[in-house]
């Protein structure tokens, strides 16, 4: 009996077809939870944006004025300014002049807020050619996005799907989430410890680390994630202690590398100087 080879290929191609749609359910599915992620964290912003315009308007304008940085203000009519307020024109003044120390101890000082967050908003201010607010809340913002689709992954990953969109609703609405579009350090903070979560959760122990001290770059609170990479290592790893322990020494370091960098900086006079008002 003989078998025409037209007919097998044709076969094929229909055995391929069908074959195709369950393909492609499967991989929509991978995708949809981060597409409903997505429509959470735009709804969540999109009440940030009523709520700070709403909030400008039921506070007079003269009483908001007192209170900030008039450079702060050079285009107050813009609704996005108002998300400069507070930490933002520290993280501004960083950003457009670099760190000032006074050396006296009773005015707020620059040292008191790590460099990675204005770093980032200084390179995309060059990158880009525009003004050092604007980059700023740029960062935060694309941050917060990352944030949204990494601690969905997080929590999908451990719980599934459903959990991790309940999370992320409570996390985008919850009021302080405010602070994650704001010119703050936050968002980028968290993306970093996400990210190290991950890589965690991986047993990829150096990346993690790496994430943990650009964490610690960003914001002291970052060093915490430190602890939890040595714990999760000395748990999972089979390794005899002499060989374990020059591994956990490496990642601890590189964990805290962001701070202890800055501190060095700091330590060595690094900061310039200006004279304290009289």
């Amino acid at each position: 009996m003989s078998i025409n080879p037209g007919s097998t290929s044709s076969a094929d191609a229909i055995l391929r077809s069908a074959d195709l749609l369950p393909r492609m359910r499967k991989r929509w599915h991978a995708y949809e939870v981060y597409l409903s992620a997505l429509v959470i964290f735009a709804a969540s912003r999109a009440v940030v944006v009523a709520g700070v315009n709403l909030g400008m308007r039921r506070v007079r304008a003269a009483d908001i004025v007192r209170t900030l940085d008039p450079a702060i203000l050079q285009a107050d009519n813009i609704w996005y300014y108002r998300l400069l307020h507070w930490d933002s024109q520290r993280f501004h003044a960083i950003a457009h002049d670099g760190y000032q120390y006074s050396g006296d101890p009773t005015v707020m000082s620059t040292v008191a807020f790590f460099p990675l967050y204005p770093l980032v908003a200084y390179v995309v201010k060059s990158l880009f050619s525009i003004d050092t607010d604007l980059a700023l809340l740029l960062v935060a913002n694309i941050a917060a996005l990352a944030v949204a689709l990494l601690f969905t992954k997080f929590v999908r990953d451990e719980f599934g799907d459903r959990v991790a969109l309940l999370s992320l609703g409570s996390l985008c609405f919850f009021p302080s989430s405010l602070f994650l579009s704001a010119g703050y350090s936050e968002s980028l903070c968290l993306a970093f410890v996400l990210l190290s979560f991950i890589c965690l959760r991986r047993e990829k122990f150096v990346l993690a680390a790496v994430m943990a001290g650009l964490a610690s770059g960003t914001r002291h609170i970052g060093i915490v994630v430190m602890p939890v990479i040595l714990w999760e290592m000395w748990q999972r790893n089979a390794l005899p202690w002499p060989h374990l322990l020059p591994r956990m020494a490496l990642c601890g370091i590189l964990a805290a590398w962001g701070l202890l960098a800055y501190m060095a900086f700091v330590g060595n006079d690094g900061l310039p100087h200006t004279e304290p008002a009289p």
